[in-house]
């Protein structure tokens, strides 16, 4: 039994120092695009609403007022999702760690723990034309040519009618599309798209450089001045590594934006000695939430090329 908690203490030194050292220096990319926080409850959901969208001019003095239904939209909801993930050290590969390298596992099972963060977090970002997993308040995908509104019979697009490659065209059509975008009543909203999202090509970010800083318009001969540099002046950029689709372009605004990412349960290491099979056991687990109930803080175009 000595034997067994010497070897133990052998494997453990430094591991949950090494585990969150290399957890907590990880630059994330997710929280850039998600807004992160905790949640309490195994569920999340919402409902919208519509309410008035005009005071009725009075003609007389004492005249009733006019009263109006509030609409109430579908529910939405999203559950959480736990994720768990460890490896072992048998009894002999500790006695025979020569090099003292045993404990580097934690760092990469710390690094596990932020890829299955990303990843978790771009499969939003990659079903956002489709919508076979995540849904908004209308019950389409974030991104759509019509979506619905509560109040009005109007449809709303938040992506180019025809997939538009990255030019100063297709920077056009999403900021148009920004300046089209509806309440739920159909009246026009006033929206500030201050973040631009691309994929890790190093081609799409040089012209997406080109169309925002370039005095005169870019990729073409004609000398005339390049009129997004003037109206458009993002505050971040986003290069996205993870995303599938290099090619996908996203403008959002960051105030209205409620696409988030919520802890139930942060992600922690945890170890013990398994004396049955004479081996020290390291292991990560975390829960949280993806989802998103607006729509309207987003506009993008996706080309495949």
């Amino acid at each position: 039994m000595t034997m067994i908690q010497q070897h133990r203490v052998l494997a453990r030194p430094g591991l949950i120092r090494d585990f969150k050292d290399t957890y907590q220096k990880w630059e994330p990319i997710y929280s850039q695009y998600l807004k992160v926080g905790t949640h309490d409850k195994p569920e999340i959901s919402g409902i919208t609403i519509a309410g008035p969208n005009r005071l009725y001019q009075t003609g007389r003095e004492l005249e009733p007022v006019r009263y109006m239904e509030v609409v109430t939209g579908p529910k939405v909801m999203a559950v959480d999702k736990t994720y768990k993930g460890g490896y072992l050290l048998s009894k002999e590969s500790i006695d025979d760690d020569g090099y003292g390298k045993l404990n580097q596992g934690a760092k990469w099972l710390a690094e596990a723990a932020m890829y299955t963060q990303e990843y978790a977090s771009v499969a939003f970002v990659d079903d956002a034309f489709t919508g076979g997993t995540f849904k908004g308040m209308d019950n389409l995908a974030l991104m759509s040519t019509a979506h619905t509104l509560l109040n009005s019979t109007a449809t709303v697009a938040n992506v180019t009618g025809t997939p538009m490659s990255l030019s100063v065209a297709s920077i056009t059509a999403q900021l148009d599309l920004g300046r089209k975008i509806k309440n739920e009543n159909g009246d026009p909203m006033v929206l500030s798209y201050d973040t631009v999202m691309i994929g890790n090509d190093q081609g799409q970010v040089n012209k997406l450089y080109q169309i925002l800083e370039s005095t005169l318009e870019p990729f073409t001969a004609n000398n005339q001045d390049n009129p997004i540099r003037r109206n458009f002046k993002p505050t971040k950029v986003i290069i996205n590594p993870y995303m599938t689709n290099t090619y996908h372009t996203f403008m959002i605004d960051s105030k209205l934006n409620d696409a988030a990412f919520l802890f139930r349960e942060k992600v922690t290491m945890s170890d013990w000695y398994d004396t049955e099979v004479d081996a020290s056991k390291i292991r990560a687990r975390g829960r949280w939430i993806i989802w998103f109930r607006d729509w309207r803080a987003w506009v993008g175009s996706n080309p495949s090329a």
